[in-house]
């Protein structure tokens, strides 16, 4: 059945008709008067069978994100690298703007010369993620983030730390070669009291809490959830970002993750790539949800919560071996639906025992991949 006025206004299904399609078939969708089908209202209805029920938003890659550029595109990222980079640097980059299969020396060599101050392993890392997924730095797929590293007191800076963080837009790239999907639902949207009682058996107050429904062309659907804090200051936001698109991003993750677990690569951070900065002079992001978490110094480890089940000082030394911040492993707990804000035991202890055994598992794992293949670290 069609979608009617009494469920939504004919301005939102004029919206939609323009970039939703139909739930069933794929179909277009048409807003027509359906007093000649014995409705006294407007109906969005799917062009081919008026009988089809359920739509959803097809995920279309931009322009920038498909290798086939048109020069206007092209002329537009060269003047934004020549900004960022200089001519020189530009210059010596532009054969690699719209490569997808990158060899591992070439990926090196784009991520030294747009971060050159970064470490080495960190680049290789970024570097064997770039060239094993077909990504390319150049088209904001892959950034390498410092972060300064304070004392306990957060009074002085003690060190530094080098993050890979992938980008939204790569996600979703990755996830659509595997097959065509669409966002459901209307979706990501926030969930409501009733969804969110439903999914974890209470209602975050404090959090915004937003649903993502994947659907790929066989129907099957996959379910991600995000949160944010409602009293938590956002990276970006003089630009534009907002805690609903942080939470959103986080919820897309999970259930592209969750529909397509072969095809994103795990422990990376996704971050928006609108509000990431980009060339070798950017400057030092430290989101507040993050410099309060990093474990800056053995003086500076959290409190243990008592009786959280999991070894802390085996879980830092783990995540010390496999280049896990505290922040990453928390976006990893994320898949469990459990509130993620606070220090990284604080969140441990809120894991039911079977989600500490599958969490210490999973680290145990990287732990083991990580000394079978180094290089990969």
């Amino acid at each position: 059945m069609p979608t009617f006025e009494k469920e939504m206004h004919v301005y939102e299904m004029r919206r939609r008709m323009h970039d939703h399609v139909c739930g069933e078939c794929g179909a277009g969708l048409e807003v027509a008067w359906g007093g000649i089908f014995g409705w006294n209202q407007y109906i969005l209805r799917c062009v081919k069978n008026i009988e089809h029920t359920g739509i959803v938003r097809p995920y279309r890659p931009g322009t920038l994100e498909d290798p086939g550029n048109n020069i206007m595109n092209l002329k537009w990222r060269t003047k934004e690298m020549v900004q960022q980079l200089g001519e020189e640097k530009t210059r010596a980059l532009m054969p690699y703007q719209t490569t997808v299969s990158l060899s591992k020396e070439a990926a090196k060599m784009i991520l030294k010369t747009i971060w050159p101050k970064a470490p080495d392993e960190e680049v290789l890392k970024a570097a064997l993620t770039c060239h094993q997924y077909g990504l390319n730095p150049l088209m904001k797929h892959i950034f390498l983030i410092k972060f300064n590293q304070w004392n306990k007191d957060h009074t002085k800076i003690v060190g530094e730390e080098w993050v890979t963080i992938m980008s939204v837009k790569a996600t979703r790239t990755l996830a659509s070669r595997n097959g065509n999907y669409s966002y459901a639902d209307n979706t990501p949207r926030v969930m409501t009291e009733d969804e969110q009682k439903k999914a974890f058996g209470e209602v975050y107050g404090n959090m915004i809490t937003v649903m993502t429904v994947i659907r790929d062309k066989e129907g099957q659907e996959a379910r991600g959830y995000g949160f944010w804090p409602k009293d938590e200051k956002v990276h970006g936001a003089d630009k534009g970002n907002t805690k609903f698109n942080m939470a959103a991003i986080r919820s897309e993750r999970q259930a592209l993750e969750r529909k397509f677990p072969d095809a994103i690569p795990q422990g990376i951070e996704v971050a928006d790539e609108d509000y990431m900065p980009t060339g070798n002079d950017s400057p030092v992001v430290i989101p507040e949800e993050l410099a309060a978490e990093l474990w800056e110094t053995e003086d500076a480890s959290p409190p243990v919560p008592p009786d959280n089940g999991i070894d802390m000082d085996w879980l830092k030394e783990s995540l010390n071996k496999i280049r896990w911040s505290p922040f990453t492993a928390k976006s990893w707990l994320t898949r469990f639906g459990i509130d993620t804000t606070g220090q990284l035991p604080d969140v441990i202890n809120r894991l039911t025992y079977e989600q500490k055994q599958e969490f210490t598992a999973e680290i145990n794992r990287r732990v083991d991949e990580k000394e079978r293949h180094p290089a990969m670290f």
